[in-house]
């Protein structure tokens, strides 16, 4: 995988290999899709999906991505988000959010009036746009937060460091592990 790495204006790493461009830098860390076309030195860099709470670097890590490849000789397309899914909205992850509380609520859990889209980091890969839905309060648990990913659809826990630990099943069980996580 080639890298590159400039100093001056900020220190910045890209890596690619057959799918996918890494860019990072003191800003965090963004993973494009890569697709070779047939027959040549042409490759399409995809967009992510237009959201609010786009990482700040998002702009330059992407031009920089390209700049990066073309100055490798390869010829780079642009392309946009049609094969992304449509976006949900707060009313969305709010409705998610209703048809998955028929239980007792859970002391230990502040439940957001509004989900609120924020970016995590993972310890394995690319940062993760999620919904924030809930917030545990109190002892060793004490602001983990459940998510929602509108892609997988599937619940998480993104711990008080806003590291993303893993998706955890329905809501329910999200809520229940984060609780008993907090007595041991």
């Amino acid at each position: 995988m080639p890298n590159e790495k400039e100093s001056g204006c900020g220190v910045f790493e890209i890596k690619f290999g057959d799918r996918l461009v890494e860019y990072s830098d003191a800003g965090g860390r963004l993973t494009f899709s890569l697709e070779p076309e047939t027959g040549g030195k042409t490759l399409v860099l995809s967009h992510h999906a237009p959201r609010r709470g786009r990482p700040a670097n998002y702009d330059i890590a992407y031009a920089r991505s390209k700049a990066f490849l073309e100055n490798s000789g390869y010829t780079v397309k642009v392309a946009g988000t049609a094969d992304m899914p449509v976006l949900m909205t707060e009313s969305d992850v709010n409705e998610i959010v209703r048809s998955h509380s028929g239980w007792p609520v859970v002391l230990e859990i502040s439940w957001m009036e509004a989900p609120r889209l924020e970016w995590f980091r993972s310890g394995q890969g690319p940062d993760w746009a999620m919904w924030t839905v809930a917030v545990a309060r109190g002892g060793p648990g004490d602001h983990h937060k459940i998510v929602f990913d509108e892609l997988t659809r599937k619940f998480g826990v993104v711990d008080a460091g806003n590291c993303f630990l893993g998706f955890w099943g329905s809501l329910r069980e999200t809520a229940e592990a984060v609780c008993l996580a907090k007595r041991t």
